[in-house]
């Protein structure tokens, strides 16, 4: 497969495609955390210590910025 798409898929919502981020969800300093930069992540924290993988995070920010910028 090279590509696929998400449509209908919000920028919000697409968290929840991730199973391995569902138990910090809501955990966040700021109820309307990025999770790119804000202090007080629980995301960021979860990946600093290990919880969730390096590459998976990386790979829902990467679809976040894009749905973000209109991509899908």
């Amino acid at each position: 497969m090279r590509s696929f798409g998400l449509w209908g898929v919000d920028e919000r919502v697409l968290e929840h495609f991730f199973p391995e981020l569902a138990p910090h969800l809501g955990a966040c300093r700021f109820g309307d955390c990025r999770h790119d930069r804000e202090p007080g992540c629980a995301l960021r924290a979860a990946v600093a210590n290990g919880t969730v993988g390096e590459r998976r995070f990386a790979s829902y920010c990467k679809l976040r910025d894009e749905l973000a910028e209109g991509h899908y």
